[in-house]
């Protein structure tokens, strides 16, 4: 039996997601491959598609971008995260990524605040009343 563990290990599909590579796995590590964030981004890349920059809304700590960047090197990433939680870890993406900023902000149909309970840490839903529970958070308005 594979433990999930060695499902989510890096391993040489993971940085080659090529079809090549994927044949050489067991089929449920090839399928979850196939539908990976990487193996996505390996076909986008594969249409020799242009992308000079991109924009990463709910970065948490730069992960999604990490991936993207092995196949876009030379795009500019601008990391987009409501929550100042993740800020450490952004402030440490950006200094080893020299085309990579990011801002802490979230976005709304009005100018105001916005709250996470901090009860929940990360989670997505972001409660609609203050409580002293809750962190503030500046949203900008379209």
């Amino acid at each position: 039996m594979v433990s999930i563990k060695r499902i989510f290990r890096p391993s040489p599909a993971a940085t080659d997601s090529s079809p090549e590579k994927l044949l050489g796995e067991p089929p449920e590590i090839a399928t979850l491959r196939a539908m990976s964030t990487d193996r996505a981004l390996w076909r986008v890349a594969n249409r020799d598609l242009e992308i000079g920059t991109v924009i990463d809304i709910g970065a948490s700590d730069g992960r999604w971008s990490n991936v993207c960047a092995k196949h876009y090197p030379d795009a500019h990433y601008l990391l987009i995260e409501a929550q100042d939680s993740h800020e450490e870890a952004l402030k440490a993406y950006v200094s080893a990524h020299p085309k990579a900023h990011y801002v802490v902000a979230a976005a709304g149909d009005a100018c105001g605040e916005i709250y996470f309970a901090k009860t929940v840490p990360h989670h997505p839903l972001a409660a609609r009343n203050r409580i002293n529970m809750n962190m503030p958070f500046y949203a900008t308005g379209s």
